[in-house]
Parts: C-alpha cells; structure tokens; sequence
C-alpha cells in the first residue's frame, strides 16, 4: 500500500508561509516567556498562534471572505485593551499588548511574502523587548 502526498504548487506555498507565521511568532515567544518571572497573558504558545492567526485571516481575506481582516483585527485590539485595563493595577506597561499586534501583523506581512520585512520586525521586536 503506497501513501502519495501530492500537494499543489499553491498549497506548499501557504504551508511554508504558516511554518514562517509559526516560527516568527515563536521567536517573540520565547523572549516573553524568558522574561516573564510569573503567569503572562501571553508567551510561547500565545505568540505563534496569533501570527498563524494573521497569515491565515489575510489569506481568507483574500479567497473567501473580503472583511475578515477588519473582525479579527478589531478581536485582537478588543483582547489587547481588555489584558490591558485588567494588568493595569500591576503598571508593567503595554509591551505585551503591543507585541501581540505586531505578531499579527507579522502574520499578515508573510502572506503577502515580505519575508525579509517580517524576519527584520521579528528579530527587532524581540531584542526590543
């Protein structure tokens, strides 16, 4: 019995952009992750997803439904705002909150193959942080 994984052109294409989404996410990741001494709203796993999450709102931007993009942006600020008012007792700032947003627009940026920009913002992001 042979298992054949024919994948399209297309469809490699998109999955190489999610493992970049993956992998830039990952590096913002791990920077909050080491540098968090107690609970954070977001880390290691938070920060992937949210760049897999911008990679794949502008693709269904683009092929399924034109207005997407501006909900789940919108989502995003929305979680960012309410992380914010809800640490702001603690006065650690909105490092995360902003990283969370560059996250995603990092996501958007791969689609759109700006690879070199992403990989720049991500390794800028994270040693600013």
């Amino acid at each position: 019995m042979e298992i054949n994984f024919n994948v399209d052109k297309e469809s490699l294409n998109f999955l190489i952009k999610l493992a970049f989404a993956l992998v830039t996410g990952l590096l913002i990741g791990l920077e909050r992750e080491r540098r968090s001494k107690q609970e954070t709203f977001a880390g290691i796993r938070t920060f992937p997803l949210i760049s897999i999450l911008g990679t794949l709102t502008a693709y269904i931007n683009d092929y399924y439904w034109n207005g997407i993009y501006w909900i789940v942006l919108g989502g995003i600020i929305l979680l960012m705002l309410i992380n914010f008012y809800l640490e702001y007792d603690k006065d650690i700032g909105a490092t995360t909150e902003i990283a969370i947003l560059i996250s995603f627009l990092l996501g958007v940026l791969i689609y759109y193959e700006h690879y070199y920009i992403a990989a720049f913002l991500a390794v800028i992001t994270t040693f600013l942080l």
